[in-house]
């Protein structure tokens, strides 16, 4: 009994001693670090985001929902990883008895689980964002196809986590390899792809090219993780079998640990402008996008040009100006632009997020109709 308990788990590579005494690693110590500092950002930046939710847009929204599933989520994943510490995570293979094996494959289950739930959650509310800055039925769509294959690729995975790629099954890591490095592509992709979501429709905004910078970066800031998957994947890509797979798993959590904590930061910044413009004025101003007033002003211009140049008789460009006043003395406040353009139609609107009086905004529309002769 007493030769088995200290048979390793891994062969140590020659002149390497095993050591089963061999406490917090540096990996365990990185993963610690890592997470406070990355959750208690992730943490600050939800705070904010109940506040603007509860009093200052006056409204649940769906990614609040959302993003904090994700958040409680990585907490999980943090709880689950520390509980496998005294089984071995984070510790080379040679480190470990064999007799801890069964426990140290169980231990992993619902840490694997818990980063893919987090991150598929956190790009669910980054979605659920996006699809509210235009009507088009061709962004929804897009949208929502982004949405559906994420939730797909991430319910096949968590299945084959529970069946074929199951840590207790004899023969595993192979398929935990293979899995891991397919869902690194896969994450990547649809984080590329909501990059790219937005920016067709920033592109048609009329507005000085400062301000369309500005609302993109704001826009596509919700996958600024990518640089934290891309980060990960190598890795990802060095689990195999017969390399070091307990050490080198430990390594890859330090990163998803950074890519779910950064993931929500992210999410919450893309509605924290309201918050901005009501607290830091001065930040949004700098940056162009502080005012309802302001933003019309900039549409209204680039309508005005846009007119200049549709000179044919045949076509004909009429600009409206609709503002609803709900109360008789008001003051614009500052909210996010969202557009809609195509070959009919080009609105360019800015969204109410419910202020109230006596800085509660105006709803305010401006639309540019291009109407071709029949």
């Amino acid at each position: 009994m007493g030769t088995q308990s200290n048979e390793t788990l891994g062969p140590p590579p020659e002149g390497v001693t095993p050591n089963f005494d061999t406490g917090w690693t540096t990996v365990n110590m990185a993963a610690v670090i890592v997470f406070s500092i990355t959750f208690t950002l992730a943490t600050v930046s939800l705070a904010i985001r109940y506040s603007t939710s509860a009093f200052i847009v006056r409204k649940l929204e769906v990614d609040v929902v959302l993003i904090t599933l994700s958040w409680f989520t990585t907490i999980a994943h943090f709880v689950c990883m520390e509980a496998a510490v005294p089984l071995g995570w984070g510790k080379h293979a040679w480190d470990i008895r064999l007799s801890q094996a069964v426990a140290f494959q169980r231990s992993t289950i619902p840490i694997l689980a818990a980063y893919m739930a987090c991150t598929a959650i956190t790009k669910l509310a980054i979605l659920s964002v996006l699809n509210r800055i235009s009507p088009s039925k061709r962004f929804h769509f897009a949208t929502y196809s982004i949405t559906a294959l994420i939730v797909i690729y991430t319910i096949v995975y968590l299945a084959l986590l529970a069946g074929p790629c199951n840590p207790l099954r004899k023969g595993s890591s192979t398929c935990i390899a293979k899995g891991a490095i397919s869902h690194v592509v896969l994450n990547v992709a649809t984080d590329i792809a909501i990059i790219i979501l937005p920016l067709p429709t920033l592109w048609r905004l009329q507005m000085p090219f400062r301000q369309k910078v500005a609302a993109g970066g704001i826009l596509t800031l919700g996958s600024a993780v990518l640089v934290a998957s891309i980060a990960r994947a190598p890795t990802v890509v060095a689990l195999t079998p017969e390399a070091d797979f307990t050490y080198k798993l430990a390594q890859s959590s330090v990163w998803s640990i950074l890519e779910m904590n950064l993931g929500i930061v992210c999410c919450n910044i893309m509605r924290m402008k309201p918050f901005a413009d009501r607290y830091f004025p001065s930040l949004t101003a700098a940056l162009g996008i502080s005012a309802a007033g302001s933003s019309s002003q900039n549409a209204q211009q680039g309508a005005y040009s846009h007119a200049s140049r549709a000179s044919e008789p045949a076509r004909g460009t009429q600009l409206r100006d609709m503002v609803k006043q709900p109360e008789a003395s008001y003051r614009e406040s500052p909210e996010a632009i969202f557009v809609q353009s195509s070959r009919s139609e080009q609105v360019a609107y800015v969204e109410n997020d419910g202020l109230d009086s006596p800085n509660r905004s105006t709803e305010s529309i401006l639309r540019i109709e291009e109407r071709g002769s029949k």
